[in-house]
Formats: C-alpha cells, sequence, structure tokens
C-alpha cells in the first residue's frame, strides 16, 4: 500500500500518481469478483503553481498544472478535492479554463457542513493554524468538452485552470504568505470514454488499524484515507499531499506623485523653485526603494536641493529608501531660467519594491494619451496615473516673423530668360514677441551681396523691409526653378539670440520646419526651360588590306552630340538597334557644347551586307532635361546633301550607308592520324582522315562536294553537296586500312579535292593541303615507324614459412618478360645472378611475336646483412634481337612502383630490440641482515629482435663489481645473450625501509645507428619492465641490563642507606629504534646517557643510572628485588619494549635481586649508682 507523508510547506510537492496497488482484504476480494484485473497505467503528477496576488482585487490564485509519464495522455474528467486553513482563505472561484475544460463556479461553491472536519482536525492533520479546516470535495470538477484534445506535456507542465481565494487572515504578512493547502486528486484517464465512477468513500476518523493507509508514522502524523472504486480502472490515487511553492513575497502600496512651480511665466535668468511631494497612502504597506525621475527641462541650471532621500541633478534620479504608509516626502530643486520656452518638468516614479493598485512605475507620465501631464486634471481609472506628474513653465518670448516676395526678373536686351538674369526680392522682418528686437541682420545665401534694411531694431509690432537679387545661374535654369529662403537674427533684451526664417506669403501651404509655430515657406521662383539636341554620324569601312569585305570586318562611327537649349543636359545616351555603341552616357552637355569624342559606333558585317553590297544605318540620341521627359534626336548623315528630314525637327535626318566588295575561295586541308588500337602499329591497323573544306571568300559557295577513291567509309558534316557561307567548314572522315607493305616502306601517301560554285554558279575547286609541312596543295604523307621492344617486370614475394621473418627465409620471384613492340625479337633469355632455381615457360632462349611473353620463376634465400640492411635489391635482365640482327634488351621494372625500369625492392622489416632480465639474491653472511650485507644481481640482455644490435652495455649506478660475459660494449645477433653480475651492500636506511629496488639498463644501437634501450624486469613478478624488488626482513629488539651495587656508608646496613643502580639499554635488532625510554617507578634520580628518549641504532646502547633508599621493611626481609623497562619504536611505528635482565644470573629478562645481610645484635650497658 502506498503511504504519503505530508511534507513541510516550504518544501512543498504534490504529485498525484496513478500506479497499480493491493488494497485492504475486503476491497481486495470486491476487486477481484469484480474480475478488474491489474496493469500498468500511466503516471500522472498534478501540482499547485504559479502563486500570485492581486493587490487590487485582493485575490490569492494557484494555477492548477500536470505531468505524464507517458506521451499522448488527455485528462477527460477531473475531480479535485482538497483541504484549507479557513482561518487563512476563503474559496472565491476556479477560473481561467483552458481549451474546452469547464467547471462550476461561484461565491460558495462546496458545502463547507458536509465537508468540515472534524474539531481540531486541521491542526492534528495538517499542522493548520486555524481549528477548522474545509473540505472541497465534488463540486470543483472539471470536463474537457472540447473537439481539441489537450495532451499532458511528459517535460513540462501542462495548465489546466485556476483555483483562486480570498485572504481572511487579519494578520496574514503577504511579504511572506505561505498558506496552508492540502489536496487529493481523482481523475479519469485515458479509458475509452467511460465515466471514472462514484467519488468513493470519505473516511473522516482516525483508524490505526495498520491495515489502511491512515496508520501513524514516525512522524506521528495521520493521514486520512479516501478510496472509491471504478469498475473501469485498477487504480487508486493517492492522497494528502502538502502543495509546492504557494508562497507569495507581495508589497501592496499605493505612491502619487505632485510637482509644482513657483513662477510659471519666469523670465530668462529668473531664479525659480520646483516642489516635488511624494506620497504614499494610508493602509498600504510601506514602498520601499522609490526612485523618481525628475529631470531638470533643459532651459534650466540646477542650482541646489533638498529633499527626503537623495537627489542626483546630473541624472535627475530621486532615491527614497523608505515611504511609510500615510506619509509623505519633498524634493525642492532651485534653478535658474536659460532660455525662452515654453517647457516642461515632468516627475515620475520608476522604480520601487511592491505592486502599485492603480500605477505601473515607469510607463510614462501620459499614459492616456491625451497630451494633458497634470494627473490633477485626469483623475483615475480612465486619465493619467497617480505616479507620474507635470507642470509648464512659460519664460517670456523674445520672436520675428520674416516674409521673402519675388518681385521681378530683369531679362536683359534680349528678352529671354538665360543664364545671367536678375531676380528681385523684397524682405519684411516683423517682431512678433513681447519683448524688443535690436542688433537685427538679415542674410541669405543666394543673394547678391549684403542686404541693407531700413530698420536694425524692432519695438514689439514693429517692421521694417529689406531688398535683395539674385543672379540666375545655368544650375537655376536647369532646376526650373530656385528656391531661396533669407534668416533674420537679432537679440532680446537681455542678449538671447531671436532667429528666423523667410516664409513666402504667396505660398498657401504654410509649412513650419523650424516647429517656431509660423510658416516658412522659401521664396521659389519659376524659370522657363527649352531643352533640344542635334545627332551627326559618319561611317568608315574597315578592310584587312584585300580590298574584299569580310564577315566579321566593321564599319566604325563617328557621333556629333550638340546642346541646342538653354538647359543643361544630363545623362546623354545613343542608341543604335544594327551597332554596337561604346561610350558614354555623356553626364552633362551644357546649352551650346557639341561632344563628339565620348561615342564611337562599330557594325561587324554579316554576309547579308556583303551580299547587298552596302550597309545602311540610323542612330538615336537621347538626353535627359532637367525637367520633363526625356528628349531625342534621330542622326543625320552630315556627307548625304539630300538633307531630308524626316522626324520634322527641322534638321536634316539621313541615314548614314556604306558600300561593301566581294572575293569569293575554298581552302582544303587533309590530317592523317595513325590508329594502332592502342597494342602498337601493326599490319591491318588504320589511318584516320579528317579532311576540312573551308569557304576562306566573302561569299557563300553551293554544291561542295569531296573526293578521294583510296578512303572507305568517307562521311561528311554537313552532308555532302553542301552549301558553306563564307568562314563556314564541311568536315569529313575516312580510313585506309594499312598492308604489311606500308609498314615496311614506313609511309604512306595521299590527297583529296574538293569542289563547289560561287553565288553566280562560277566553278570554285582546290586540292587538300598537308597542314604540317609548309608547301601549298601537297599530298598528306603518314610515317609508319618500326618498335622493336621488351619489357621485363618483376614481382617479390616474402616467404617465411609461417614463424615469423628471419634469416634463412625467401623472397619468391616471378619474373614476366613481353614483346611489346611491333616487330618479332628471337633469342629472347633472362638472366639474374642473385636468384636461385630460376625455371621460365616457355623454355628459352625463345622467339616472341609482338604481345607474346615469357615468364620465369626464382628464388633468394634472405641473410642476417639483408635484415641489418632493412631490404633486399635485385634486378633481372632480358637479351633478344630484332628482325635486323639488332641487339633488344631492357632491364626489368618493380610494378609496384612509378619509377621505370627501377630494381625490386622487397622491404625487410627490422625489429631491433632488448630484453633484459634482473634477479637478486641476498646474502646475509649467516650471521642475520645487518647494514653492510650483499644483494647479489645477475642481469641477463637477450637481442630478442631480428636484427644486430651493436654497442651493448648495461648500466645500474647503484651496484658494484659489475662484470659482463661478453665483455661490454657487445654486438649481439639475435637471440645472442649477455649476462652481468655485480652486488649492492645494504645501508642502514634499507633495512629500515624494509626492501630495496633497483632497476639496471641496457643500451645499444641497430644497423642504423637508432639507439635501442630497455630497462631490466624482475622475472618473479608478472608486471611487464618492473624494478627488482628485494624484501629486507625487519627483526626489531632491545635488550636491558640493570647492574645493583649496595652503598651502606660505611657504617654498616642501616634504613636509609641507597642501592645504586645502572641500566643499560642496547638495540639488538637490525633496525632503527627510536623515542627510547626507561621507567623503574621504585628508582630516584635516573639519568640516561644519551637522553631519553634517544634514537638507537643497531649496536647502539643507552646507559641510565638512579638510587633506591632502603626501608627497615626491606633489612627486615633481608633482599630487594627490581625490575627497568625499556620503550621504543622500530621504523614503521610498532612498539618494541624489553624487561630489565640480571646479568649476574643465567636466567633471562630476570629481576635484579640484592641481597641486604642481617646482622641481629643486642647491645647492654649497666651503669650503677651508689
Amino acid at each position: 500500500m502506498d503511504q504519503c507523508l505530508p511534507i513541510p510547506k516550504w518544501k512543498n510537492s504534490i504529485r498525484s500518481v496513478i500506479k497499480t496497488r493491493f488494497l485492504a482484504l475486503f476491497p481486495l476480494l470486491l476487486f477481484l469478483l469484480m474480475g478488474v484485473y491489474l496493469s500498468a497505467q500511466p503516471v500522472v503528477t498534478a501540482r499547485f503553481a504559479n502563486p500570485q496576488y492581486d493587490c487590487t482585487a485582493g485575490e490569492y490564485c494557484l494555477d492548477v498544472e500536470f505531468q505524464s509519464d507517458t506521451p499522448g495522455e488527455e485528462i477527460f474528467g477531473i475531480n479535485l478535492r482538497f483541504f484549507f486553513d479557513e482561518g487563512q482563505l476563503t474559496l472565491i472561484n476556479t477560473r481561467d479554463f483552458q481549451g474546452g475544460y469547464t467547471g462550476s463556479n461561484g461565491t460558495n461553491p462546496y458545502v463547507p457542513a458536509a465537508n468540515t472536519l472534524a474539531p481540531n482536525a486541521g491542526p492534528v492533520l495538517f499542522n493548520f493554524t486555524h481549528p477548522t479546516a474545509t473540505f472541497v470535495n465534488g463540486a470543483i470538477s472539471k470536463t474537457n468538452s472540447g473537439a481539441t484534445p489537450i495532451f499532458i506535456s511528459t517535460t513540462g507542465w501542462t495548465k489546466l485552470f485556476q483555483v483562486c481565494f480570498s485572504v481572511d487572515d487579519p494578520g496574514a504578512d503577504l511579504d511572506n504568505f505561505c498558506p496552508n493547502i492540502v489536496w487529493d486528486l481523482e481523475f479519469n484517464p485515458a479509458n475509452g470514454g467511460f465515466p471514472a465512477g462514484d467519488d468513493g468513500l470519505v473516511i473522516t476518523v482516525v483508524n490505526p488499524d495498520p491495515n489502511f493507509d491512515s496508520s501513524p508514522t514516525i512522524e506521528n502524523v495521520v493521514q486520512y484515507n479516501w478510496d472509491y472504486f471504478d469498475p473501469n480502472s485498477n487504480s487508486v490515487p493517492p492522497f494528502g499531499f502538502l502543495t509546492e511553492d504557494v508562497c507569495i513575497s507581495t508589497r501592496c502600496i499605493d505612491v502619487s506623485i505632485d510637482i509644482e512651480i513657483d513662477n510659471a511665466t519666469p523670465a530668462a535668468g529668473d531664479p525659480v523653485i520646483f516642489t516635488v511631494d511624494l506620497s504614499n497612502a494610508a493602509g498600504f504597506d510601506d514602498a520601499e526603494n522609490v526612485i523618481v525621475d525628475v529631470p531638470l527641462p533643459a532651459g534650466f541650471t540646477w542650482v541646489s536641493d533638498d529633499s527626503g532621500g537623495s537627489y542626483n541633478p546630473g541624472t535627475g534620479l530621486w532615491t527614497v529608501p523608505l515611504l511609510a504608509s500615510g506619509s509623505t516626502t519633498t524634493l525642492t530643486i532651485n534653478a535658474t531660467v536659460n532660455a525662452s520656452g515654453p517647457y516642461q518638468a515632468l516627475a515620475e516614479v520608476i522604480s520601487h519594491d511592491g505592486t502599485d493598485i492603480d500605477s505601473t512605475p515607469g510607463n510614462g507620465v501620459d499614459t492616456n494619451g491625451n497630451m494633458n501631464v497634470e494627473n490633477d486634471d485626469d483623475p483615475l481609472p480612465v486619465g493619467d496615473e497617480d505616479d507620474g506628474d507635470g507642470v509648464e513653465v512659460m519664460p517670456l518670448n523674445g520672436s520675428i516673423s520674416v516674409t521673402k516676395v519675388d518681385d521681378n526678373i530683369d531679362l536683359g536686351l534680349d528678352g529671354v530668360l538665360n543664364e545671367g538674369d536678375v531676380i528681385n526680392y523684397t524682405i519684411t522682418v516683423t517682431n512678433t514677441g513681447d519683448a524688443i528686437i535690436s542688433n537685427l541682420v538679415v542674410t541669405d545665401s543666394g543673394a547678391d551681396g549684403p542686404i541693407n534694411c531700413l530698420a536694425t531694431t524692432l519695438l514689439v509690432g514693429q517692421s521694417t523691409t529689406c531688398s535683395a537679387t539674385h543672379t540666375i545661374t545655368q544650375a537655376d535654369l536647369d532646376a526650373g526653378i530656385f528656391i531661396n529662403q533669407a534668416t533674420a537674427d537679432g537679440e532680446d533684451p537681455l542678449g538671447n539670440p531671436v532667429t528666423d526664417t523667410s516664409d513666402d506669403p504667396d505660398d498657401q501651404t504654410d509649412n513650419d520646419a523650424n516647429g517656431d509655430g509660423e510658416p516658412d515657406d522659401p521664396t521659389a521662383t519659376p524659370l522657363q526651360q527649352n531643352p533640344g539636341i542635334s545627332l551627326e554620324k559618319t561611317g568608315t569601312w574597315n578592310d584587312d588590306g584585300d580590298g574584299a569585305a569580310e564577315v566579321g570586318e566593321t564599319i566604325t562611327y563617328i557621333f556629333k552630340v550638340t546642346n541646342t537649349g538653354n538647359v543643361t543636359l544630363t545623362n546623354i545616351t545613343i542608341a543604335d538597334l544594327n551597332a554596337a555603341v561604346v561610350g558614354g552616357p555623356i553626364p552633362v552637355l551644357l546649352p551650346g557644347q557639341m561632344d563628339q569624342v565620348t561615342f564611337t559606333g562599330s557594325h561587324t558585317l554579316t554576309q547579308a551586307d556583303i551580299d547587298n553590297g552596302s550597309f545602311t544605318n540610323q542612330a538615336v540620341a537621347t538626353a535627359l532635361p532637367p525637367l520633363g521627359p526625356p528628349i531625342t534626336d534621330d542622326s543625320d548623315d552630315p556627307t548625304d546633301p539630300t538633307n531630308i528630314d524626316t522626324d520634322g525637327d527641322t534638321e536634316p535626318d539621313d541615314p548614314t550607308v556604306t558600300g561593301l566588295p566581294q572575293a569569293p575561295e575554298l581552302t582544303v586541308e587533309k590530317v592523317d592520324a595513325l590508329n594502332d588500337g592502342g597494342d602498337g602499329l601493326q599490319a591491318g591497323d588504320f589511318i584516320d582522315y579528317t579532311i576540312t573544306v573551308t569557304n576562306t571568300g566573302n561569299v557563300t559557295a553551293t554544291g561542295v562536294t569531296v573526293t578521294d577513291p583510296e578512303l572507305s567509309g568517307l562521311v561528311c558534316v554537313p552532308s555532302a553537296p553542301s552549301t558553306l557561307a563564307p568562314g563556314e567548314s564541311m568536315v569529313c572522315t575516312g580510313s585506309y586500312q594499312l598492308q604489311q607493305a606500308d609498314i615496311n616502306s614506313g609511309s604512306y601517301s595521299n590527297t583529296a579535292t574538293a569542289d563547289g560554285f560561287d553565288p553566280n554558279g562560277t566553278p570554285v575547286t582546290d586540292d587538300s593541303d598537308d597542314p604540317d609541312t609548309p608547301a601549298p596543295n601537297d599530298p598528306t604523307v603518314t610515317d609508319l615507324p618500326q618498335n622493336p621492344e621488351l619489357t621485363v617486370e618483376k614481382v617479390d614475394a616474402l616467404n617465411d614459412g609461417g614463424d615469423g621473418l628471419q634469416a634463412g627465409d625467401f623472397i619468391d620471384y616471378t619474373i614476366t618478360v613481353t614483346n611489346t613492340g611491333n616487330v618479332s625479337v628471337s633469342g629472347v633469355t633472362v638472366t639474374d645472378p642473385d636468384i636461385s632455381g630460376m625455371v621460365c615457360f616457355p623454355a628459352t632462349p625463345i622467339t616472341l611475336a609482338p604481345g607474346e611473353s615469357v615468364t620465369c620463376v626464382g628464388f633468394h634465400q634472405l641473410t642476417l646483412a639483408d635484415f641489418n640492411a632493412g631490404f633486399h635489391s635485385n634486378t633481372a635482365t632480358a637479351d633478344g634481337f630484332d628482325p635486323n640482327g639488332t641487339p633488344v634488351t631492357d632491364d626489368s621494372d618493380d610494378p609496384d612502383t612509378p619509377a621505370p625500369n627501377d630494381p625490386t625492392v622487397t622491404d625487410l622489416p627490422q625489429n631491433p630490440e632488448l630484453v633484459v632480465e634482473k634477479v637478486d639474491a641476498l646474502n646475509d653472511g649467516g650471521d642475520g641482515l645487518q647494514a653492510g650485507d650483499l644483494i647479489d644481481y645477475s642481469i641477463t640482455v637477450t637481442n630478442s629482435g631480428n636484427v644486430s644490435i651493436s654497442g651493448v652495455t648495461v648500466t645500474d649506478p647503484e651496484l658494484s663489481g659489475l662484470i659482463c660475459v661478453p665483455s661490454a660494449p657487445a654486438t649481439l645477433n639475435p637471440g645472442q645473450t649477455m649476462v652481468c653480475t655485480g652486488f649492492y651492500v645494504l645501508t642502514q636506511a634499507d633495512i629500515d625501509a624494509g626492501s630495496y629496488s633497483n632497476t639496471a639498463t641496457a643500451d645499444g644501437f641497430d644497423p642504423n645507428g637508432t639507439p635501442v634501450t630497455d630497462g631490466s624486469d624482475d622475472p618473479d613478478t608478472p608486471a611487464p619492465n618492473d624494478p627488482t624488488v628485494t624484501p629486507l626482513p625487519p627483526a626489531p629488539e632491545l635488550t636491558v641490563e640493570k647492574v645493583d651495587a649496595l652503598d651502606d656508608g660505611g657504617d654498616g646496613l642501616n634504613p636509609g642507606d641507597f642501592i645504586n643502580y645502572t641500566i643499560t639499554v642496547t638495540n639488538t635488532g637490525n633496525v632503527s629504534v627510536s623515542g627510547v625510554t626507561v621507567t623503574d617507578p621504585e628508582l630516584t634520580g635516573l639519568v640516561c646517557v644519551p637522553a631519553a628518549p634517544a634514537t638507537l641504532a643497531p649496536g647502539g646502547s643507552m646507559v641510565c643510572t638512579g638510587s633506591y633508599q632502603i626501608q627497615q621493611a626491606d633489612i627486615n626481609l633481608g633482599l630487594y628485588i627490581n625490575t627497568a623497562t625499556a620503550d621504543g619504536f622500530d621504523p614503521n611505528g610498532t612498539p618494541v619494549t624489553d624487561g630489565s635482565d640480571d646479568p649476574d644470573t643465567p636466567a633471562p629478562n630476570d629481576p635484579t635481586v640484592t641481597v641486604l645481610v642481617v646482622n641481629p645484635e643486642l647491645t647492654v650497658e649497666k651503669v650503677d649508682a651508689l
């Protein structure tokens, strides 16, 4: 059975886990009778999350979220059952349902009488603070009726709805409010849509029966048990879990701001005082860390400030650490007005620690967008928020207004608008402010000179006029309008600058470009434009010197462009549909200017042009005037006197005509290519011919054919008879099959012929030419070379016999000799002095026809010298004679390398290796282990590789008497061994350490001079190359002797006399003993040399002396018995101890017994008296 325990509210967690469990005996029997089988169910976790508090509504709400361990799970129906402390909360409703989930809502959606627990059940069960805990059951039921399923997340949390309460506890601290909520969850998993069944039985008494989940736990917490029976599911949910993450930290405040100024209409230079009041309404929490943004307007200078809190005039931030509920704090800022306004001074709360019930910090002073920043005039809830305020300041203002009128244009003597004509202006300046303006100056960047005004000082409302002129430039004409503006500058009585730009009173748009509240339209004077352009084109045919026009030759053109208007033309281009125009565009062409260098043109002649005998062409010039659409002109041929004006523009537009002459011709080339099939030239191979017929004239040739009686398979592209335009070709291919006689003669000669007709029907013919010779129209002669050749390949294969490569193994060779020439080679033999057992198939000497081969096999037995070299190189040679008796020879080639005729090199992998073993033997001389004894070593070095190793030495800096056989440095062939012996003299430190570790090193060089080294290995251990460690068994021991001497003072033995003792402690072991002390509780004056505690090396001693004062009881007894004890520690810290021995007796470690001689005697004196 699952048992669920409450979790402390500071670590709240709730889980609703669907799992299989066994119930009490009776429910289990009923369960089996109902036929419900156990099966795995999805595990679904539920939690309350995202605690939140609404300061305005006074509501505390929690999201209800779910998570599943199985993807694709949807909760169809939910019944929430949970407890909460009525002393803290009252349920308001459930809300914010996702998707199609719905539920019962209302002010009281549960029945307290039926669901209130027994008295004190809340504190007993759940640690509630109020005696009455409310049980919410069934009434808050949630069902997804939507068409779209809401699947429960397997990685995050899925929110389905929200539960909201009012906070009833008058003492609740919302800064740290963690209400008591305990809940249980029933739900119906995806079970085919069947209802979940009854909510089940609520047991409302504590049942200590161990068969129920409500058994007391070791924490003395008792759980109520909720169960229900569902015929469609065998899962029983857990119950009684505290929620997680229900705590909130909320501070509800109501701050407001008000800003005032002592003088809203100061003059420039006057002092002003800003007063800012920051308040927190009564009945709310204290406001902490309030920051107010109070920047001074741009026209003011900060002088000083005084505030509750701290104010930074640089940033304008006023910081108030604490503003108590119901309190107000004030900031006063003293400032000076620098310039005229108007200005707005704004104050706004931008941050604090808390939640303002009616304002959002930092969202702007004018929150409702009505341009009124004074919160007094915009009350909530529809107006501005009360955490921002503003005040308007209106310093006295000096201002002027300027108008500018163009009176007329002086066109000069010709009466036509041209560059250099003059525009006359009248400029009027009016004082429109409330202060006198002096030092008035009018400037105009477009005026011809200084502007003179009738007055330079203007009273309020007074005006003056000024005159100005502007000389028209070409740029003005190009613009089609001259736009100009004047500026008037003056000073108010305080010396502050006053300025305005002029307005054109005839312009009704009235733009206020500088934002001074009055229009500033510039004065625009229209200027009449008259654009015009003229184009002339002259053509020249470019002959290549043969006097005949040819396709590809060109006609070049010169273009002359003239601006015939009164405005500048830009982006002048020339278009010619039948000529390529290069250059341009002309960026600018002023009126009257002419350009005949920017543009050139060319036309490449076509066959149609030459057939026509001439080429006619015309171009069009296009230009952009400053205003209006582009203008154009058709070109004129200045050499043509007819002067036809085809476009009616009052100037001639004759096209340009160029004459062209003719010249017909055919040229034939015949190229040969030997085709030996890739296997060398021989009878039956072919000569392939390519015959190219080209029209090298400048007119078309028709009926073109090719004849060559000795060729077969003659095919022409295009097919013959063909028509060829000038420059076009017809290519014909054919073949001739070689005879042995041709090869014997060494060459073959052949000629082809081409025939056709020019456009006038006149025959055109040409015999083929060999392009590889300088003679014209000569036959094509093909040389047929002879090529006697032998090719030898030699392939190696290592044969190690399966036991690793070593001297005595073999390299097997296969040698192949092939006749790779085009003639037979006789008397072929193969020689190779380094190979044994050579056999050839077929036997040599032999005659090989072209393409035939002979194969020979043999072997080489490897030597140690081969391995020391690292390779074996070998070459075979084949010899024979061509049909003319000339010797033919070839050295073998290694086919595995790209180099030709290179020796066959067999790499022999070298494995230089030394193996060192070091064996120890402890030699204690038969008298026990002690410093000065020896460890005898035998070091064996073996060449375990496959190459010789030279200069082999053994080093071991800690050994003495090292002798090697053979003597070092030695050369060891593979498998050979060198044995070295030496010894090491043990020190006391070695014995104290308990062992001695040592490694020897063998060094040498392989045949390449590369160092070979190995550290010694202890063969008695499995680890490789480990040091040889010799155990040194410790034998710690102390021996104590105690000698007595009776001191009776010379007057006989009496009580008070002394026994003097000498105690000698000797280290009789083989390791040092430290911390040596002597104890004898009956002695006095015990002194040791050396002083105790002492460290004694083996054989070392410490002598202690002390005394015992004799008592009467000792004398009566007749003897005194005493023992001393020595203690110390061996090098491992193990205690070493020994009791003293009396050396005067044979018994070991016996006490020292001092005999006290008894002398019984009475002395009688008799004294008389008469």
